[in-house]
């Protein structure tokens, strides 16, 4: 058994999976140089948006109301295509979510591709000039069965202190996305937060997006974390997936009483780093019909906001039980 090979079917899924990413960022140059040099994404031109719009989009976001910024979506076209990137860039530095790399501090942590050749792409990367936080790390998975199985991943300082990762599984396993063979690398395929309101947001998923929980395991840290945790500390890491889906899943991190917080207390924008994910359905209102009855906090009620870099006819976002931006928007 293997939880990427879902038993459940698309059809009954309420909400798709994780499709979008918003990232903002002060370095959009380091950002661009990892994502297309190191991870062969492309992206369309940069944007602003217009005069009339900024003020609407700027309350929609989160940003003050006199904010200037551009945008633009990172995407791995073709094949391995997966989930888009959405790079904010403020006129203006912004305070950010995660002061260090420090892999304790509460918040959007990571976004991963599947790579075929790790040790191969870690060359690539260091030609670049983009070094790995302790280079190529084994993991040790237990598969539903209980058989165990070991997994390959690498790890990358991105800005804003966003973890890029690599990973890669054995051969008798599907990998983490869709990959391009040509090139040996995915689509971002995942992405994970580092949270507190643990069941509590685990129930959000389930309740309202209907996601699966598939994994959800407790460890203790060994003495090469790659990213940057002590030794010994435990670690609850859940992967949810939405119905039918083998990629586009979420990961949380919990680290009880180790976790550390951002001064602000504040974890999504005006501030920088990984701030919103979007997800998409066909059913916007039975949705937020769920999540009024689950009793989060609804930041914009279902309208149609042109969100930028996304193409959809109705969205709304809401904060989840960890206090984190989820848009939902429908096609």
């Amino acid at each position: 058994m293997d939880i990427f090979v879902p038993t459940s079917r698309k059809e009954d899924a309420i909400a798709g999976p994780l499709t979008m990413v918003t990232w903002v960022t002060s370095d959009a140059q380091q950002v661009s140089k990892i994502l297309c040099n190191g991870y062969h994404q492309t992206h369309g031109e940069w944007m602003q948006p217009t005069s009339e719009s900024y003020e609407g989009l700027n309350n929609y976001f989160g940003f003050e109301k006199s904010s200037k910024w551009k945008y633009v979506r990172f995407d791995k076209q073709g094949a391995g295509k997966n989930i888009g990137i959405r790079v904010i860039h403020p006129d203006h530095l912004l305070p950010v979510i995660r002061p260090t790399y420090e892999g304790l501090y509460k918040g959007g942590a990571t976004i991963s591709c599947p790579i075929q050749d790790i040790p191969r792409h870690q060359a690539e990367m260091s030609e670049l000039g983009i070094e790995s936080t302790i280079g190529i790390k084994e993991m040790e998975f237990e598969s539903p069965s209980g058989e165990t199985y070991i997994s390959s991943e690498i790890v990358y300082e991105g800005p804003d202190n966003i973890f890029v990762l690599g990973v890669t599984r054995p051969e008798i396993f599907i990998p983490i996305g869709p990959i391009d063979k040509d090139i040996g690398i995915g689509g971002v395929a995942y992405s994970a937060r580092c949270i507190t309101e643990t069941d509590n947001t685990i129930d959000f998923f389930e309740q309202v997006l209907g996601f699966e929980i598939r994994r959800d395991v407790k460890f203790d840290v060994d003495n090469r974390s790659a990213i940057n945790l002590p030794e010994g500390t435990t670690e609850r890491f859940i992967q949810g997936f939405s119905p039918g889906s083998s990629s586009g899943y979420v990961v949380f991190m919990d680290h009880g009483e180790a976790t550390k917080y951002c001064e602000m207390d504040y974890y999504d924008a005006p501030y920088r780093g990984l701030v919103m994910w979007s997800f998409p359905t066909l059913n916007l209102n039975e949705i937020y019909e769920r999540a009024l009855k689950f009793g989060v906090e609804i930041l914009h009620p279902p309208n149609n906001y042109k969100s930028p870099a996304l193409t959809a006819k109705k969205s709304f976002v809401l904060k989840d039980p960890d206090g984190f931006q989820i848009e939902i928007y429908e096609k």
